[in-house]
């Protein structure tokens, strides 16, 4: 249990390594777990709160991250 849990004034939204291994499967791009934080990391640093973190943007820095390498 996250220490915001019990507060009903606070939400939190949580994304694990583990998403985006499973994202990066799906697509036939195998990730790393090392890979995986990279990309966790970015979508934390640069992440859009109009837009929020979705499929979509988690998918996009997958794209972007491969990109790069």
């Amino acid at each position: 249990m996250h220490a915001n849990d019990s507060n009903p004034d606070i939400i939190s939204i949580s994304w694990h390594v583990d998403d985006v291994i499973g994202r990066g499967g799906e697509s036939e791009t195998p990730l790393t777990t090392e890979q995986a934080r990279e990309i966790l990391a970015n979508v934390k640093r640069y992440h859009d709160a109009t837009l929020g973190i979705n499929w979509d943007v988690i998918d996009t820095h997958i794209e972007l991250y491969l990109a790069e390498q």
